[in-house]
């Protein structure tokens, strides 16, 4: 969710990824990339794409540098449609370096986040979003929960960079959103209340929300970058109709992850890796 907030459509890409339909992320021993550099490998594949190596102790690192020599015993991870298929190119391109274009510097800013709704869920998020904000950005948390403002104040952060407040709200009122200047945010989350109730309701009251932030962007003629969690996986296709830009089914991204672990016992790692 806390990724998601901030590069929408990113839940797409990790259930592109996770799910055992199209591509899928592989282990695999290929030899022939011993004595290679790492950004000479990467161009060696067509139809699938070389994200990194596991080394002979079972360390997995994902995009290494370019200049990184592949040892022999080292395990290529790769995402490809089906592992059978994956092949190697017997040469390697030439690439003209004077031809690639010098990366331009952003100076990071600042970022408002309003977090509408709580569980067990939030305070990870916060802690997330906490590594990843410039300095002086604001997280407000409104939610109507029982413990709500104690939870908040309780909040365990990484730094010093975002600063956070907390609003008792009705999140389902468009009176109390309207209160919230939701416009004025850059990231707007919306947690369901699955702690407190059962995923059907707690999906409802998540509609709800979304239909009132919707009205809201309409209202006030400018885009709301929304990122929603959905407790139900079947309620994501209804909740298409409020135009979130993403949606998060939490649970099923949890299942799907472990069924990938019990297939392969380094995926564990690589999903640590590619989270992190």
């Amino acid at each position: 969710v806390a990724h998601s907030s901030r590069q929408s459509g990113l839940s797409g890409v990790y259930s592109e990824l996770l799910d055992f339909d199209g591509c899928e992320i592989y282990t695999l021993d290929q030899p022939e990339l011993a004595g290679k550099s790492f950004g000479a490998a990467v161009m060696m594949y067509e139809t699938s794409t070389l994200i990194g190596f596991c080394d002979t102790q079972g360390e997995v690192y994902l995009n290494p540098p370019a200049n990184r020599i592949f040892l022999p015993g080292e395990r290529a991870i790769i995402i490809a449609e089906d592992d059978a298929a994956v092949k190697s190119g017997a040469v390697e391109m030439r690439i003209d370096k004077e031809a690639i274009v010098a990366p331009v510097t952003r100076q990071a800013k600042a970022e408002r986040t309003l977090m509408l709704g709580w569980n067990r869920r939030g305070p990870l998020i916060a802690h997330e979003l906490s590594r990843y904000v410039a300095p002086g950005s604001e997280l407000t948390i409104a939610a109507d929960t029982p413990d709500i403002e104690a939870e908040v104040r309780g909040l365990k952060l990484a730094g010093g960079n975002m600063k956070i407040t907390c609003r008792l709200t009705d999140t389902s009122s468009r009176a109390e959103l309207d209160g919230l200047d939701i416009p004025a945010y850059d990231h707007v989350l919306v947690l369901g209340y699955s702690d407190h109730m059962a995923p059907q309701p707690a999906d409802t009251r998540t509609l709800v929300t979304l239909l009132q932030l919707r009205r809201i962007a309409e209202t006030n003629g400018r885009h709301i970058g929304i990122v929603s969690e959905m407790i139900d996986v079947r309620n994501r296709e209804l909740a298409a109709v409020t135009r979130a830009d993403d949606f998060v089914v939490s649970n099923k991204l949890v299942s799907l992850m472990l069924a990938q672990a019990s297939e392969n016992a380094q995926m564990a790692a690589i999903f640590d890796e590619l989270l992190d």
